[in-house]
């Protein structure tokens, strides 16, 4: 008994041929199109990867987000306490305050990391981070038991 070749076969079809060389040219030619075959690898590592938690990468990002709102609002409860000291005497200047807070949101430490120049300045800038009274509790994403954040601050008359 002849078994029969179930599997399709494919052909190549030829261009149709042109009754006159010289139109040949003339005419446009439709461009076959490259279909690009669906390796099952493929489909499988997209659904494999839709399937699992976010990757390493995504959790530091979403962690380095979660870290920026939380050091921008300790920023601005620390430049609401902000006050320009008469001691300055119409100085401007900048100064970078390095700060120490644990999750709870509590000060653990603070300190110049760079010197505006002006004494005045810089003990205003403590002043400002000191007289906060704490700060928000840091959101789930951040982890470890403290953050240490770096606050430049600007003062002016």
């Amino acid at each position: 008994m002849a078994r029969a070749d179930a599997s399709p076969q494919l052909v190549d079809p030829a261009p149709a041929p042109v009754a006159d060389p010289a139109l040949a040219d003339a005419r446009p030619r439709a461009r076959p199109e490259k279909a690009r075959p669906v390796q099952p690898a493929e489909s499988a590592a997209v659904e494999t990867a839709s399937a699992q938690p976010p990757s390493t990468a995504q959790s530091r990002v979403g962690a380095q987000d979660a870290r920026a709102q939380w050091g921008a609002a300790i920023r601005k409860k620390v430049e609401r306490r902000k006050a320009y000291p008469k001691a300055a005497r119409g100085a401007s200047g900048e100064v970078v305050v390095k700060m120490t807070v644990s999750r709870t949101g509590a000060l653990e430490a603070v300190a110049i990391a760079r010197s505006s120049g002006n004494a005045a300045l810089d003990q205003a800038a403590l002043t400002a981070v000191r007289r906060t009274g704490g700060f928000p509790a840091a959101p789930d994403q951040v982890t470890g038991d403290r953050q240490v954040f770096s606050l430049p601050m600007q003062f002016a008359p």
